[in-house]
């Protein structure tokens, strides 16, 4: 993937109101495995599996749940590679056409974030994090701990084989950890979660990830959601009327809830830190859900450039008239 740096911000950590009611991008990790794996199985809800390992495996400690928002949009793209009736739900989609990506997540000090899903069956993986002191780690969907500190595989034992693939755990170019999974396809659906429990000091962490397709190529990229237009303008403007009960314009709701999570290059709030506008009010009893922040952004975004605009927000805080 292109290893240059993240374009625009990262979103800011101090909480806004209705962030404590907020669902966790851990849950949206949760819900986005579990569609995936209905539309990968016919419909059906598959059986749940057990993880094998070669060498035993930990159960994963407890993490802290990272905002909605916490994925960025990969710098490798210059563009989602999600279709027109499909919206982005993941940091990184996966295909067999996109075999890279790179995203940037705002870790608190003592955090331990999940931030990313990988499918079952992706040939040869690598991921790599950076800084230092930020470390990888891979658990299974059930939370069984497979790299990181207190795993198996961990700094001081970092080779292992899991489920017949080889795992190396070793120090990344990039001056943090990398991670890789080779010999075949990831048995499984991994979660992988940055590590800064350590750290004393808020940090922006970039991952990289790279990858040789997937086993089986999916029709849609995974991570990208069926999209519907009627639903996704009905929430924007069940959202926007909560908005204008607070702030009599428009301009007055940007300044106060975008522009501090407005990225640095003016082209407005990324997709990375959209979830933490939106969370600032109540839109409807869907909008608990995990994506509908995600399905309201492909609404908004209309140049789509993976940014709203301070016009584009505008006319999504003018629906509430409109209608």
């Amino acid at each position: 993937p292109d290893l240059a740096p993240p374009v625009g911000g990262v979103g800011q950590l101090a909480p806004i109101r209705g962030m404590a009611g907020g669902m966790s991008f851990a849950s949206a990790l949760r819900q986005s495995e579990a569609i995936e794996a209905v539309n990968q199985n016919g419909g059906q809800t598959p059986p749940p599996t057990t993880a094998q390992a070669t060498q035993p495996v930990t159960p994963a400690p407890a993490v802290t749940p990272a905002p909605r928002s916490a994925p960025s949009f990969p710098v490798g793209s210059a563009k989602p590679n999600c279709g027109a009736d499909q919206y982005r739900a993941s940091a990184i989609t996966w295909s067999c056409e996109t075999t890279g990506g790179s995203a940037a997540f705002r870790i608190a000090a003592g955090q331990i974030m999940p931030v990313l899903s990988v499918p079952d069956g992706v040939k040869n993986l690598v991921m790599q994090v950076k800084p230092s002191g930020v470390t990888l780690r891979v658990t299974t969907s059930h939370g069984v701990l497979i790299v990181g500190a207190g795993a198996t595989i961990n700094p001081n034992s970092p080779t292992g084989l899991y489920q017949g693939l080889a795992v190396r755990l070793e120090p990344s170019a990039l001056g943090g950890e990398r991670v890789t999974f080779s010999g075949g396809g990831t048995p499984g659906v991994l979660v992988v979660s940055l590590d800064n429990s350590a750290g004393a000091q808020d940090v922006q962490a970039e991952l990289y990830v790279e990858h040789e397709g997937l086993a089986t190529c999916p029709e849609r990229p995974v991570g990208c959601l069926p999209y519907k237009a009627a639903l996704a303008g009905e929430e924007v403007r069940r959202w926007a009327c909560a908005a204008a009960d607070e702030f009599p314009t428009a301009g007055s709701a940007w300044n106060i809830f975008c522009s501090p999570h407005a990225s640095s290059d003016g082209k407005g709030v990324a997709w990375s830190d959209f979830g933490y506008v939106w969370d600032a009010f109540p839109s409807s009893p869907n909008s608990d859900s995990d994506t509908t922040w995600m399905l309201a952004f492909k609404f908004l975004d209309a140049d789509h450039d993976a940014h709203v605009s301070q016009a584009e927000f505008v006319r999504g805080f003018h629906t509430c008239t409109a209608n």
